[in-house]
């Protein structure tokens, strides 16, 4: 008797892992083309304006905040709950993507603190819109 119960609770949440394992995938990749389509107006918009290079950096932070905002929300509104969780996958995830892909377009990998920081800064920003986002869709 126990042991068909410990196989049920087993395989419900493999189940349950597996479910969210591609939501959260299309999620982080649904970011990543937000993020380009992004960066390719916001270079445009560099390339016709005397924009000072102090509002590059801010402004890359803001894109990656829309980006991970949309994947969450792309990924929360098919299959709601775990928001939190699912947050932080996400925003971990595209910033893992997103540095590779942005890497390959530059041509060079360079691996340093800032990969880190944007880690740090990926995993707080998908908590705080797993959070926010499944509070919404409810």
């Amino acid at each position: 008797m126990f042991k068909r119960k410990a196989r049920a609770a087993i395989a419900n949440s493999d189940g349950a892992s597996e479910s969210m394992v591609f939501p959260v995938l299309k999620g982080a990749i649904f970011a990543v083309f937000v993020s380009l389509i992004l960066v390719l107006i916001f270079a445009f918009i560099i390339k016709f304006t005397n924009m000072s290079d102090g509002l590059i950096r801010p402004i890359n932070q803001i894109i990656k905040i829309a980006s991970i905002l949309a994947g969450v929300f792309y990924c929360i509104r098919k299959s709601a709950g775990r928001g939190l969780l699912k947050g932080i996958i996400i925003g971990l995830t595209y910033i893992v993507l997103s540095f590779i892909v942005f890497s390959i377009l530059d041509g060079s990998f360079h691996m340093g603190l800032n990969i880190f920081n944007d880690l740090l800064f990926g995993l707080i920003v998908g908590a705080a819109c797993g959070v926010i986002v499944s509070m919404v869709s409810k």
